[in-house]
């Protein structure tokens, strides 16, 4: 993980709900005594997040029809992480999650950075 990062383009009450609602999907699916996993990276100007649990899963197909089909998933979680999907959009950045039954989720969330330099005019010599 970068010992320092910068601020990225996001609202922070809602990155705060995101963070949440992912790791209760984490936490939730988990198998007794597994390890969840949370990775940052900070490449160029994106920030990677990524979450994952060795947990039970669902099959792939079902998420993603859960996560963008018209219907109201049944499910609390899923239909929280669709409302994330709409912020996430909105702040220029991508949330994707994936399951694998058997093995558990794993969801990627890329920001862009917020960096002062790239909103400065370049200067002249």
């Amino acid at each position: 993980q970068p010992r320092l990062m910068d601020q990225v383009l996001a609202s922070t009450a809602e990155l705060a709900q995101l963070f949440t609602i992912t790791l209760e999907l984490l936490l939730k699916d988990a198998a007794e005594n597994s390890v969840l996993t949370i990775e940052v990276e900070d490449v160029s100007d994106t920030a990677f997040f990524r979450f994952s649990n060795c947990g039970f899963g669902i099959p792939n197909e079902r998420l993603q029809q859960a996560l963008t089909s018209s219907e109201i998933p049944a499910s609390e979680e899923f239909r929280s992480l669709r409302k994330a999907l709409v912020w996430v959009s909105n702040w220029g950045g991508s949330l994707e999650a994936t399951s694998d039954v058997g093995r558990g989720y794993s969801v990627v969330l890329r920001l862009r950075q917020f960096k002062l330099t790239s909103l400065l005019p370049p200067q002249s010599a």
